[in-house]
C-alpha cells in the first residue's frame, strides 16, 4: 500500500476475495487490520516487533506469526564499544506505529543500564524524516533506526543527514551497512524472520490450527553484527581489537 494506511482494508478485501488458504501480512498496521477484519482465514504475520503490545496475541484466534523483536541491548553495547564516550542516542519514530512505540520503550530500558540518554523525535510522514534529523545536531552521539516501514523508507535521506552532521548511524538491518548507508548494525535478519514465518505457514498447511501455534521470537543466535570500515574511518572511529567474534567487518 506504499505506506498509505487508508488503503489497507481495500488491499485485505482484495486478497480475501481470492479465497486463499492463508494470508501472510507484513508490518504492524496491516497485521492489526487483518486481525480485526479477517476471521475465517488463517493469518500469519512477520516483522512485528512486539505482537503482544500490538494486540496480536490472542489464544484461539486465527492469527499468529514471527516477530523481528531484537535484543536492543546488543546494538547499544556495540555502539558503546565503538564510541566509548557516547552519552546520548537519537531515534526517529513513526507516530501511531505500535512497533515504534515498543522500540522507544526498549531503547529507554536498555539505555538506562548503559548510562545512555534517549532523545526520541516523532515523524509523521517519511518525507519529514530529514528535517526532523536536524533536532539531533550537536545533541546526540549516535543515531539508531529501527524496522519501522516509514523510517526505513526515508533511510537514504536520514543517512545523508547523519553524514552531513558526522553522527554515526546504527541500523537494525545489515543491508544498509553493506550498502554504505549505516556505520553498523546488530540485528535479526529479515531472511530469518521470513524463515520463521514459513515454518508456521507449513504447520497450518499441514492441518494445525493457527490459534494453537505460538509466535516465534528471534533467539540470541539469530542476531548478527556488521560494521562498515569505510564509515568508521570517515568518522574517526577505531575498531577495538577485543571486539566480539560474531561481528562481520564490511570493506
Amino acid at each position: 500500500v506504499n505506506f498509505e494506511t487508508s488503503m489497507i482494508l481495500q488491499m485485505l478485501s482484495k486478497l480475501k476475495s481470492h479465497k486463499p488458504q492463508i494470508i501472510v501480512v507484513l508490518s504492524t498496521p496491516i497485521a492489526q487490520a487483518a486481525k480485526n477484519t479477517i476471521k475465517d482465514i488463517p493469518v500469519v504475520y512477520a516483522d512485528i516487533t512486539d505482537p503482544a503490545e500490538a494486540g496480536l496475541v490472542s489464544k484461539g484466534s486465527n492469527i499468529t506469526g514471527a516477530s523481528d523483536k531484537q535484543d536492543i541491548s546488543l546494538v547499544l553495547k556495540l555502539a558503546k564499544d565503538l564510541i566509548p564516550t557516547a552519552k546520548k542516542l537519537g531515534v526517529l519514530y513513526s507516530i501511531g506505529e505500535a512497533n515504534d512505540t515498543s522500540l522507544v520503550a526498549m531503547l529507554q530500558k536498555s539505555a538506562n543500564t548503559l548510562g545512555l540518554e534517549v532523545v526520541s523525535i516523532p515523524v509523521e510522514h517519511s518525507r519529514d524524516a530529514s528535517t526532523r534529523m536536524m533536532a539531533f545536531k550537536g545533541n546526540v552521539d549516535f543515531i539508531y533506526t529501527g524496522s519501522s516501514g516509514g523510517i526505513q523508507a526515508a533511510l537514504p535521506a536520514i543517512a545523508a543527514a547523519a553524514d552531513a552532521m558526522s553522527i554515526p548511524l546504527f541500523n537494525f538491518n545489515a543491508d544498509e551497512v553493506k550498502s554504505n548507508l549505516a556505520l553498523a548494525s546488530f540485528g535479526v535478519s529479515h531472511k530469518q524472520v521470513g524463515a520463521n514465518a514459513a515454518i508456521i505457514v507449513d504447520k497450518i498447511l499441514k492441518g494445525e490450527d493457527a490459534g494453537a501455534i505460538e509466535a516465534i521470537y528471534p533467539g540470541q543466535n539469530d542476531h548478527n553484527a556488521y560494521i562498515n570500515l569505510k564509515k568508521a574511518d570517515k568518522l574517526g572511529i577505531i575498531i577495538p581489537k577485543n571486539m566480539q567474534q560474531n561481528i562481520t567487518l564490511v570493506e
